[in-house]
Order: C-alpha cells, then sequence, then structure tokens
C-alpha cells in the first residue's frame, strides 16, 4: 500500500447531491405518520385502561393511564412515523430526518408550555410533564434512527 495515495486511506464517500435525496418528504411524511398512529395509539391504550378500569377505577386515573395515554401514544406515535418513513424513504438523510423531527418536537414543547402557562389556572405540572414527553419521544426517535446509521 502506497501511503502517499488519499483515497485508498479514507473510506469513499457518497457524493452531496446524492446524501439526502427525499429528506424534506420523508420529514413531511412522518408526520403524517406519527399524527395516523397518535390516533390509533390512543384508540387501542383507551381499550386498555378501560379494560383495566373496570377492574380497579384509580387505573383510569393514576399513573397506569398516565403511563400509557400520555407518554405510550405521544413516544410509540412519533416513534412509529421515524421508522416508517425512514423504510419509506430508504436514501432520505437519517440525521436531517432526526433533526427535522426533534425541531419540530421541541416546537411543540414550547407551544404546549406557553400554552398551558397562559391559562388562568396554570399548572407547572402539567407543563413539565409535556417537556418530559418531548424529551423521551425525542431520545427514543433518536435511538431507532442514528442506532444503525
Amino acid at each position: 500500500m502506497d501511503y502517499n495515495k488519499v483515497s485508498e486511506r479514507t473510506p469513499a464517500r457518497p457524493s452531496i447531491g446524492n446524501a439526502g435525496t427525499h429528506t424534506g418528504w420523508a420529514i413531511a411524511f412522518s408526520v403524517v405518520a406519527a399524527i395516523f398512529f397518535y390516533v390509533i395509539y390512543q384508540f387501542l391504550f383507551a381499550l386498555i385502561i378501560d379494560a383495566y378500569a373496570s377492574y380497579d377505577p384509580s387505573f383510569a386515573t393514576g399513573l397506569g393511564a398516565l403511563v400509557l395515554f400520555v407518554f405510550g401514544s405521544n413516544v410509540l406515535a412519533f416513534l412509529s412515523g421515524a421508522v416508517v418513513a425512514r423504510k419509506a424513504f430508504p436514501k432520505a438523510n437519517t440525521i436531517g430526518l432526526f433533526y427535522g423531527l426533534a425541531t419540530l418536537l421541541v416546537a411543540f414543547a414550547v407551544l404546549s408550555v406557553f400554552r398551558e402557562l397562559g391559562r388562568s389556572d396554570a399548572n407547572w405540572i402539567v407543563a413539565g410533564v409535556n417537556v418530559v414527553v418531548i424529551v423521551i419521544t425525542i431520545f427514543a426517535v433518536r435511538v431507532a434512527l442514528l442506532i444503525n446509521d
């Protein structure tokens, strides 16, 4: 091996023009898919909560409902949307898809905190739960998209 040749020492990289084709479409598709999955998960988790609430009525308003209905619906919806978009657009830039979704989720967090604190009966706990849900969602999407890239 001749150490003066740069091409033998550096791995081949795709050209910049081909590196992120259809990333914008992948982000849009991911958001639409996340909305679809959110409705599906809300329906399924509502059925589960209703089934368990018939045995224990406190489950419908307790920690189980919070975990399933709030955390489960949001995190799983965006996670499913991101994975489906990654499979539908395999040439899309995964890092761009992640940062596009993360930016959108941060904007949702800011809007939800402002909306909650703008109410006459504002509650910091609700705003905090919204922020925690968004942070967990961003972490889950990061793990799903960037772990194998």
